[in-house]
């Protein structure tokens, strides 16, 4: 089982992953798209693969749009990557730092969009999601209803609504009248007055998400040993949320290489930022050893499913001749 296993995923990692029906519409100013560390020329109609990563520099924006008439808009001075090179056909989006506005149709296939510190189910629904360089992220909601949520607990948020999200702390509803702007500025100078308080927030996060795992491998462990409709039921939740978590600590990944990268010049914040990188890497690393965890207990459900139906069909068979 695990050697075949092991096989299937070797095969499996030389096909590129297509983001499902994601490509580029329109397009305009300084902008660079990224696929497995080589840039790629941006072009109208450019068919985008999970993985991708796409920043826009200043008076700059690119318009993303999917088969079902979904879109993305990537605002300027933003970074997005489209689904996630571990997980096939992805094609959520991952805020890395920025702004996006989307506007996703109510018939077309339920979508997310993560940032560092939030997860935003979303279907039908107009809305603006920003996230700053210190992984706060803020979400309005003008049309539809959208679901947040994080390890620290969740939110629906209905039409008209706003949210923020602050590193290692629950999302919470806020009647704050700010622009983007304006919030964007507040969470830049908060980060530059104290690096030392969000190096904490992070690091208290990815512990966090670190005991969060340990309790999801001691489930999947256990929905390895049975096989029902009920565990069938637990392992594809156990799949929704091992694929969220992918998202999420590729985000908190890379916003730690931003930090990293905005504090050379400040020794001390500098460390803190470059340990947690190495931290939020190997939370990474576990969070691929749970997703494919996930897929050998599925293929084992799915043998442990047709082994039932053949000996089903079979015994239907000897029957059927006996009575004849």
């Amino acid at each position: 089982m695990k050697k075949f296993f092991a096989v299937f995923l070797f095969l499996f990692a030389l096909v590129p992953f297509t983001a499902e029906g994601a490509h580029v519409v329109f397009y305009v100013g300084n902008i660079e798209a990224v696929r497995n560390a080589k840039k790629l020329p941006i072009t109208n109609g450019a068919a985008l693969q999970s993985g991708d990563v796409i920043t826009t520099g200043s008076k700059s924006i690119v318009e993303i749009a999917y088969d079902d008439g979904s879109k993305v808009e990537v605002m300027e001075n933003t970074s997005v990557m489209i689904g996630n090179d571990d997980v096939k056909n992805s094609d959520g989006v991952v805020l890395i730092f920025g702004n996006i506005k989307g506007k996703f149709t109510k018939l077309g296939k339920d979508r997310k969009v993560y940032t560092s510190t939030a997860i935003c189910g979303i279907r039908g629904t107009e809305f603006q999601i920003s996230t700053g360089k210190d992984g706060s992220s803020r979400i309005d909601l003008q049309e539809g209803v959208l679901a947040i949520s994080n390890s620290y607990g969740s939110e629906d948020m209905k039409q008209g609504e706003k949210l923020e999200v602050e590193v290692s702390k629950a999302p919470l509803k806020t009647e704050r009248i700010i622009s983007t702007e304006e919030w964007m500025n507040e969470k830049e100078n908060e980060l530059v007055s104290n690096p030392e308080k969000k190096a904490g927030q992070f690091q208290a996060y990815i512990g966090e998400l670190i005991s969060d795992n340990t309790e999801r491998r001691k489930q999947l462990k256990d929905l390895s040993r049975k096989f029902n409709k009920e565990t069938e039921t637990q392992l594809a939740q156990t799949e929704d949320d091992a694929v969220d978590n992918l998202f999420i600590s590729q985000a908190i990944s890379m916003s730690l290489e931003n930090l990293t990268n905005d504090f050379k010049d400040n020794e001390s914040a500098y460390g803190f930022f470059k340990n947690l990188k190495k931290e939020a890497d190997a939370l990474y690393k576990l969070q691929q050893k749970i997703y494919s965890d996930v897929q050998e207990v599925k293929l084992a459900h799915q043998k442990a499913k047709k082994n039932i139906l053949d000996k089903y069909n079979e015994d239907k068979m000897k029957i059927r001749d006996n009575i004849r």
